[in-house]
């Protein structure tokens, strides 16, 4: 992972359960709501639960951090994800 998840989760059971028998589904799983309401924060929980597995490859892409400014088309973020998967 190129990236730290934080130390101080809450841990948010109910969501999480919630999205659990998703997980590993060919399903995208969407997540929306207002700002600064535990959605990145419920993404950690499921990358912690979800690196438990022996075939996780997980690409975390923070569109706030400038470091991924250059991706702005499909096009831009299959390239990134090509050249970063494991």
């Amino acid at each position: 992972m190129n990236f730290k998840i934080p130390k101080s989760i809450i841990p948010k059971e109910h969501y999480l359960n919630a999205v659990e028998p998703f997980i590993d589904k060919g399903v995208i799983k969407v997540f929306t709501g207002q700002r600064r309401v535990g959605k990145s924060y419920l993404l950690y929980q499921i990358i912690q639960k979800v690196n438990t597995f022996d075939k996780s490859n997980i690409i975390y892409i923070n569109k706030e951090d400038l470091a991924f400014s250059s991706i702005k088309t499909a096009e831009d973020l299959n390239d990134y994800i090509l050249k970063n998967k494991k």
